[in-house]
């Protein structure tokens, strides 16, 4: 691996290792289970950790005890969820150390450490195995090159299996482009044209496009805007560390939240499998 790349992905990895501990944090405060995913919740219901999952769990069309692996796992979430509820073998895969060990802690707070393995590494460089299923949830927005690591997911996938790819899919100007790419060390921030170019590109057909926008919780603008200030103005004060970047999460969170609800960015699920 050049040398760049190496760099990028241990940059990538700090960063996530920071939101993994501020997820942590903050979830402890609100007494609820930290994750690294969005929560949605249904129109006119309560916010629901596990309606991403279930969703992603029936684009995948699963067989009975699955072979599947988790691209840029997070926290481990969605992985023990639907081992716990449909059993098989799963595969983690994440850059952070911090992730992969409180995956592996919360796999074995389930009972699962037999059914889950963890493993460092960027989402777009898979073990070398045949799966079921493949999930990619908010994942391949910071591979090194999204077309090419969409194209290796394709490559561990059996005959008829399924790539659940979810992400945020941004149709803003390159100027908001390149300001979250910078705050989310997401270099592949891209909008849906493009997304659907890059799963062609690799080799992948397109079974099913999902907009899950209308699921995503909304906040008062006024109260994003007056938070995004507030981080601002920290941020200005905050020497270069984990601090810094923990607050340059924050605010791509709240960016992206602007965006979604100006129609410049939408929550997305694509469904893919690899052409013979």
């Amino acid at each position: 691996m050049p040398v760049t790349a190496r760099a990028s992905d241990r940059a990538i990895a700090r960063f996530l290792d920071v939101c993994a501990r501020d997820a942590t944090l903050r979830a402890r405060l609100r007494g609820a289970e930290p994750t690294a995913h969005r929560v949605l919740a249904l129109p006119g219901g309560a916010p629901d950790t596990g309606l991403l999952y279930r969703l992603a769990e029936q684009a995948a069309e699963l067989p009975p005890e699955p072979v599947a692996l988790d691209a840029g796992c997070g926290l481990g979430n969605l992985m023990v969820d639907l081992a716990t509820r449909r059993g098989g073998r799963w595969v983690g895969l994440t850059y952070s150390p911090i992730q992969c060990e409180r995956a592996r802690a919360l796999a074995q707070a389930r009972g699962l450490i037999g059914a889950i393995a963890l493993h460092l590494g960027a989402p777009d460089d898979p073990p070398m195995q045949q799966f079921d299923a493949v999930f990619a949830v908010e994942a391949l927005l910071r591979a090194r090159d999204a077309e090419a690591g969409l194209a290796a997911l394709g490559r561990v996938l059996r005959p008829g299996g399924r790539l659940v790819l979810v992400e945020d899919m941004v149709e803003a100007d390159e100027r908001e482009r390149s300001e979250l790419a910078r705050r989310l060390r997401a270099p592949s921030i891209a909008g849906e044209a493009e997304w659907r170019r890059r799963i062609e590109a690799a080799g992948l057909t397109l079974l099913a496009v999902e907009d899950l926008t209308p699921m995503v919780p909304a906040h008062s603008p006024a109260a994003v805007d007056r938070l995004a200030r507030r981080l601002a103005t920290a941020r200005r004060f905050v020497p270069l560390g984990d601090l810094r970047r923990a607050l340059d999460a924050r605010l791509g969170a709240l960016g992206l939240e602007r965006l979604i609800r100006s129609g410049s960015a939408r929550y997305m699920m694509m469904t893919a499998t690899r052409r013979e």
